[in-house]
C-alpha cells in the first residue's frame, strides 16, 4: 500500500486516475522541458503517468501527489530513494485544480 501523508495544510498521497488531466497539461507542455518534456502524444503521457504510479510496487518509491487544502492546487513531491543517496529530493509543481 502506498502511504498518504497530511498535516494541516497538505496532503502528499498516491496518484489517482482523477489526476490525468493535470499531469497531461503539464507533461505537454514547456513546463516539462527540464525533465524529458513536452510529450507530444497521449499515448507518451499515459505511459508516464502508468509508469510513476507502477514504480511504487516495483522499487517503492517515485512521486507522491502533492495537494494543498488553502490553495487547491495539485502538484508532485518525491522523497530521497531509500536504496540510492544520491538521489536528490525533487520537487514538481504541475498546476492544476484538485477536482
Amino acid at each position: 500500500m502506498i502511504p498518504a501523508l497530511s498535516t494541516d495544510r497538505l496532503t502528499l498521497r498516491p496518484h489517482q486516475l482523477a489526476d490525468c488531466g493535470m499531469f497531461r497539461a503539464f507533461w505537454m507542455s514547456d513546463r516539462a522541458s527540464h525533465i524529458g518534456g513536452p510529450l507530444q502524444h497521449q499515448q507518451e503521457v499515459r505511459r508516464q503517468f502508468s509508469a510513476e504510479t507502477g514504480h511504487w510496487t516495483l522499487r517503492g518509491f517515485v512521486l507522491w501527489t502533492l495537494v494543498g487544502k488553502a490553495w487547491a492546487r495539485l502538484g508532485a513531491v518525491r522523497d530521497r530513494a531509500a536504496n540510492n543517496p544520491n538521489n536528490d529530493p525533487t520537487w514538481v509543481f504541475r498546476y492544476g485544480v484538485v477536482q
